[in-house]
C-alpha cells in the first residue's frame, strides 16, 4: 500500500509508519472536522436536527439524529 502511494506521490518522507490499531467508527466520526466549513461532528447533528424542526436539540435528538442519518449511506468527507 505504502509503495502504491508513493509511486503517486501521495506520500512524501523517508521513513513512513502504519499504525494497525483498530478503532471503533463512532469513535472517529467525533474528531471529524469538515475542512471547508471547520463543523464538528457534533455541530453537524445540531445543524440537522435545527433543519429538522428542533429548535434547541437535547442529546436525546442528537442521538436520534444520528441513529437516522446512519440508516442512509454515509455522506461524501473530503480529507
Amino acid at each position: 500500500m505504502l509503495a502504491l502511494l508513493a509511486e503517486r506521490g501521495l506520500v512524501k518522507g523517508e521513513r513512513i509508519g502504519v499504525d494497525a490499531s483498530t478503532m471503533e467508527a463512532n469513535a472517529a466520526l467525533r474528531t471529524i472536522v469538515r475542512r471547508e466549513t471547520g463543523e464538528t461532528y457534533r455541530e453537524m447533528l445540531k445543524r440537522m436536527a435545527t433543519e429538522s424542526g428542533i429548535e434547541t436539540p437535547s442529546a436525546d435528538d442528537l442521538v436520534r439524529i444520528d441513529r437516522a442519518r446512519r440508516a442512509r449511506s454515509c455522506p461524501t468527507r473530503t480529507g
